[in-house]
């Protein structure tokens, strides 16, 4: 039996958008609701870190969380499982966060405070605090890498997602991991 595809968001009115859990899901019935809930259960941290990578702002990373979110759901029926789901998933988060941030720049010309990590006095917590602020000093395209392998994904997975092959990604990797080792000790001597 095939399914129709979900209908497009936009012709919907507010009140089909139900509360399930930390993201919003479009009529709980639907045949992709079960998937796009296991896929939100496995990857809603990875992605609310990925939106710590994005945006400074809590409110503004709930809004990348959200537009996430519906693209997942969007996209959900097209996915023919030519790569991993995680692949699939970060590939569709990296195209929503690149565009949030044209949209965010137009939008703001400042930046606001990064305090995605609450510290709360212990040196790890300091410490995570500094990698999550040099990885905000990052280029976009910098940072996207950052989030990834922060991520666990491999150099291939990476490489998958951003359209580069695996080679490069793993130079880009090794560049990116001197670039903040010098970001978090800026008076050290690097050999």
């Amino acid at each position: 039996m095939s399914h129709k595809a979900p209908p497009a968001i936009a012709t919907f009115p507010c009140q089909v958008f139900v509360p399930v859990r930390d993201y919003l899901i479009v009529i709980p019935d639907s045949p992709w609701a079960e998937q796009f809930e296991r896929l939100m259960d496995a990857y809603t941290p990875a992605l609310r870190r990925f939106c710590c990578a994005h945006r400074g702002d809590p409110s503004d990373r709930q809004d990348l969380f959200q537009e996430i979110a519906k693209a997942l759901w969007t996209a959900l029926p097209k996915f023919r499982g030519d790569s991993s789901e995680r692949t699939w998933l970060y590939r569709i988060a990296q195209n929503i966060a690149f565009s949030d941030a044209a949209r965010h720049r137009r939008r703001r010309t400042r930046e606001v405070p990064f305090d995605c990590v609450q510290s709360v006095g212990r040196p790890e917590d300091e410490r995570r605090r500094e990698l999550f602020d040099a990885v905000r000093r990052l280029e976009p395209i910098e940072r996207e890498l950052a989030a990834l392998y922060l991520e666990g994904l491999t150099a291939r997975e990476i490489g998958d997602v951003l359209g580069i092959t695996e080679a490069n990604a793993a130079v880009r990797l090794t560049r990116l991991r001197q670039r903040l080792v010098r970001l978090l000790n800026p008076g050290e001597v690097q050999r």
